[in-house]
C-alpha cells in the first residue's frame, strides 16, 4: 500500500469515528516516517440504549399489567364500593356479634363464609385488646368464648387514629367490608368504628 493510500485509509477511519484525532496524528506520523501504521483496534459497535431498544413486548407487558391492576383495584365510590356496583342499591350490613361470628366459623366455616363473607358486616363486641399488625396498623381484638381466638378487626384508615383511645372491655360497634377466617379466627377487614 502506498503512503498516500495508507493516509487515505487512516483519514477514512478517523472520519468514521474509529480513530480519534490524536490516534490519527500518531499513525500518520508513523506512515510518513516510513514505518507501517499499527492496525487500529476496532471495537464492535456498542448498542446505545434508547426508547426503541426497550422493545414493543416490554411496553405491551407493562400495559397489560397496569390494566390487570386497574381491573383488580377498580374505581371505587367514596364508600369503598366498586364503581360497577354504584347503580345498585347499597346492601345493608349484616348485624352480628363477635361471638356469633366466632361460633359460626367454629361450627362450619363454609356455611359461615357463605353467610358473612363478601358483604358488609356491622359487628358488635367487647374489646379484649388492641394489637398492631406486622406493619404497625392497629387491629382490634374482640372477645369471643375462646380467650385465645378473638375476632380480629383490621381498622380502615379513617379509624386508625381512634385505636389508641380504645380500652380493654369497652363495647364497640364496627362496620366492616368483609370477613374471612384464618386458623379458626374470624378476620374482619377495613373496619370503621361506629
Amino acid at each position: 500500500m502506498s503512503v498516500s493510500e495508507e493516509l487515505a485509509r487512516l483519514a477514512e477511519l478517523r472520519d468514521k469515528g474509529v480513530l480519534s484525532e490524536q490516534e490519527f496524528q500518531v499513525q500518520k506520523a508513523e506512515v510518513l516516517a516510513g514505518r507501517p501504521a499499527p492496525s487500529p483496534q476496532v471495537e464492535p459497535e456498542k448498542k446505545k440504549p434508547g426508547v426503541m431498544k426497550i422493545g414493543c413486548l416490554s411496553v405491551i407487558a407493562i400495559i397489560v399489567v397496569l390494566v390487570i391492576i386497574g381491573m383488580i383495584a377498580g374505581p371505587k365510590s367514596p364508600s369503598g364500593q366498586p364503581a360497577s356496583d354504584l347503580g345498585k342499591p347499597a346492601e345493608p350490613p349484616v348485624k352480628v356479634t363477635a361471638e356469633e361470628l366466632f361460633q359460626a366459623y367454629d361450627d362450619n366455616e363454609a356455611a359461615a363464609q357463605q353467610k358473612y363473607g363478601s358483604r358488609p358486616l356491622l359487628v358488635s363486641g367487647s374489646v379484649s385488646k388492641i394489637d398492631l399488625d406486622i406493619v404497625d396498623n392497629p387491629v382490634v381484638m374482640l372477645r369471643t368464648s375462646n380467650e385465645f381466638m378473638p375476632a380480629q378487626a383490621a381498622l380502615a384508615d379513617e379509624s386508625k387514629a381512634k385505636a389508641p383511645s380504645l380500652s380493654k372491655g369497652e363495647a364497640v360497634s364496627l362496620l366492616c367490608d368483609d370477613v374471612s377466617e384464618v386458623i379458626g379466627t374470624p378476620m374482619l377487614k377495613n373496619c370503621v368504628l361506629q
